[in-house]
């Protein structure tokens, strides 16, 4: 079966190659009505101390801002760039951050990632919830893409691959009734499942139940307590990929 968003990735493919130039579209802002925005490339959106992130303010305007009060876990901001931008990079050890007011319990939602992994061979989590029951999206020791409700169940252990050091858009996909993996505007697996979370907070970077933390860089997030359609979904893939220089 081909779905509408095939169709229109073939369709963007062939204006590409036509000899007309590139007509594919080219977003220079995402859809409007996340709840959190965290965008590496605006240098105001941060607040540095000894060279390190203690806080990454929400572009949504909810003010959902994220925090790290202790210093040995804020990531470092120093020189890690992603398309000549610095953006915070996660040790792998400790290092997350928090937005108490953000819900990784919603069943429906639609969470979009840029960044980078800087190793295999562990579990690392893009965004966990501080507690069990929560929805926690993150690679597996293999570098595929996983949601989890937190200490309870895997709901999808997709096959889709997040690289090695080198930039990524990863998407995940929560409707009433499936779980869906994007992985930059090529790889797109989906699995059907209604289980529901548990009502807990944003931990950007961190499983602290598993002692599980992101390695790498995060450069942007955006955050809906929705499920974003697939041409909404293409259109804010776009968006990232052009602006993070992602092909």
């Amino acid at each position: 079966m081909i779905s509408g968003r095939d169709v229109g990735k073939g369709l963007m493919g062939l204006l590409a190659g036509s000899g007309y130039g590139d007509l594919r579209p080219h977003p220079k802002e995402p859809i409007a009505g996340m709840i959190a925005w965290y965008d590496a490339a605006d240098t105001s959106t941060f607040l540095i101390t000894s060279s390190a992130v203690e806080q990454w303010d929400d572009k949504s305007g909810g003010g959902n801002h994220l925090t790290q009060a202790v210093s040995g876990s804020r990531p470092r901001y120093t020189s890690d760039q992603i398309n000549g931008i610095v953006c915070p990079y996660f040790d792998g050890s400790d290092d997350y951050m928090v937005a108490s007011s953000v819900s990784r319990g919603d069943r429906t939602c639609t969470w979009f990632h840029v960044g980078t992994l800087a190793g295999s061979g562990a579990i690392r989590p893009l965004a966990g919830a501080n507690g069990d029951g929560g929805n926690l999206f993150r690679t597996d020791s293999s570098r595929q893409l996983q949601t989890v409700k937190q200490f309870v169940v895997n709901l999808f252990n997709s096959t889709v691959t997040v690289p090695l050091n080198a930039p990524f858009v990863a998407v995940q996909v929560l409707s009433a009734t499936s779980v869906r993996h994007i992985l930059n505007d090529d790889d797109d697996q989906s699995t059907s499942d209604s289980t529901t979370f548990t009502g807990r907070h944003l931990l950007l970077g961190c499983d602290p139940n598993g002692g599980n933390y992101w390695f790498g860089m995060m450069a942007e997030v955006i955050g809906y307590d929705y499920t974003l359609s697939d041409a909404e979904i293409t259109h804010n893939i776009a968006y990232l990929m052009e602006k993070w220089g992602i092909t």
